[in-house]
């Protein structure tokens, strides 16, 4: 019988998620009283739902990053002018008049026009992977910060806490994390009326095989989901949640409320998109299309900004919003990657970084508008890399890639071993479109088999 450790004080609730073979409306908190109408849609046996139940009220002035639709679903401000969300709310939020930033109440905040939605490109109604939604303001929110995202792969999952072990003494223990899931939804399963306040509930992390165990035949995507509730149920997303975030216990947005089937039912807790899944593709759309860009993004050409290449490193220029370049600092007996790149007749267009995730810095950056060479091949050495996990993120501002009218273009990535052969992490022919994204581990030579890619050869951010 699984069991989860509850921490002391806290009271449990829960959220669950919304979806049903496709795009979903949900509950309006324009009709009168905040009714939510009734469904007319089939309904089947198997129906998957979204919402929060067993919660209590938000105090004013926490989680200011949540955003809400006038339509319902919920979402979270992650830029000064973008949003994330799910994919099956995306034609309610397009329809929304605004989404509402930064108030523990329903209705209010911060108020703005929805100006642009961004599907996943490999959303699958039908499943709910990639199930997520990306939306551009009609202007920015410089006054309140944006909730911080995940990219750690192995959370949510365990953690070690100090219990004690009968005989006096503590020991460390691991137990499910606790998550806390937030939202304006419907307070139990049934219900019309959508909370007037921002609700929250605790919830453990439910490792992924127990979780798949309960929903049977329902598929719980372990790469792009993670479940989170009670094997008995009693606290969970609910009607109206669909698009909130879940978040650590110290703040970091973990995933979305996606679906599950009723709320708060024994067995059947909430499933959440998995934010670390599809971390690259936010932060690309947000990079390509917010007015105001993080720091983590490249320089558009209107942001200005200089580039560098090199043997292990480069320098960011004197325009404005560049971003800032860490070096990796050097260690003994380190890792050796190689990236071999050659542009095309338009390098101008042409923008890439070479990231370590784990620590968050930049191994290298080229800007837009930095390479003017025609045709040019580079071939630059990194060395004493620290083992850990890299991202390689490419961009192309006119969305061609480096090839075909204007050349033949390629990109290959190799971790150079100790006997001076090579392995290759990533070859990309460079008809990539509006980008591509690889992720790999740099450890043991041979150990490399974890190496991820996202690729769309269009890459136009649109909704399919």
């Amino acid at each position: 019988m699984l069991s989860f450790v509850l921490l002391a004080g806290m009271q449990m609730v829960s959220i669950s998620a919304a979806k049903s073979g496709g795009l979903r409306r949900q509950p309006s908190a324009k009709d009168e009283g905040d009714k939510i109408p009734q469904r007319t849609r089939r309904q089947t046996d198997a129906e998957k739902e979204a919402r929060i139940v067993g919660g209590h009220d938000v105090p004013a002035g926490d989680f200011t990053f949540f955003a809400q639709f006038t339509l319902g679903c919920g979402g979270s401000l992650i830029a000064s002018d973008m949003l994330l969300t799910v994919a099956h709310c995306a034609e309610l939020v397009s329809n929304s008049d605004f989404a509402y930033v930064g108030s523990h109440l329903l209705g209010q905040g911060i108020q703005r026009r929805i100006e642009n939605t961004f599907m996943h490109p490999w959303y699958n109604a039908d499943t709910s992977e990639y199930d997520f939604l990306v939306v551009k303001l009609d202007a920015p929110i410089n006054n309140i910060d944006p909730v911080r995202l995940n990219s750690e792969t192995s959370r949510p999952g365990f953690v070690a806490v100090d219990r004690n072990n009968g005989q006096g003494n503590n020991q460390p223990v691991a137990v499910e994390e606790l998550l806390t899931v937030i939202g304006f939804g419907v307070l139990q399963e049934g219900d019309t009326f959508m909370a007037s306040r921002m609700q929250e509930a605790f919830v453990p992390f439910i490792p992924h095989h127990i979780c798949q165990d309960w929903y049977g035949k329902e598929e719980v995507d372990e790469d792009t989901m993670f479940c989170a509730g009670y094997r008995d149920g009693g606290t969970d997303s609910c009607q109206g949640d669909s698009g909130s975030p879940i978040l650590s216990e110290d703040g970091v947005q973990m995933g979305v409320v996606s679906w599950g089937q009723g709320c708060a039912r024994k067995k059947r807790p909430g499933v959440y998109g998995r934010v670390s899944a599809v971390l690259p593709w936010i932060q690309r759309t947000v990079c390509n299309h917010s007015e105001q860009a993080p720091s983590y993004c490249l320089a558009s050409p209107n942001q200005g900004g200089g580039g560098g290449s090199g043997n292990g490193g480069g320098s960011s220029g004197s325009g404005g919003g560049a971003p800032p370049i860490n070096q990796v600092n050097p260690i003994e007996d380190g890792f050796r990657v190689q990236i071999d790149i050659k542009y095309d007749t338009k390098p101008e267009e042409v923008a890439w970084i070479f990231v370590n995730t784990d620590t968050g810095e930049t191994i290298d950056v080229i800007h837009y508008g930095s390479v003017h060479a025609q045709n040019k091949e580079d071939n630059l050495l990194y060395e004493n890399l620290p083992s850990g996990r890299y991202m390689f993120l490419i961009t192309d501002s006119q969305g061609d890639g480096i090839c075909c009218a204007s050349g033949i273009g390629w990109v290959t990535i190799s971790q150079i071993l100790d006997d001076g052969s090579s392995t290759v992490l990533w070859a990309e022919n460079g008809t990539y479109g509006d980008g591509a994204v690889t992720s790999f581990d740099l450890a043991a030579p041979d150990a490399n088999a974890n190496v991820n890619t996202e690729r769309n050869p269009s890459f136009d951010d649109d909704a399919r």
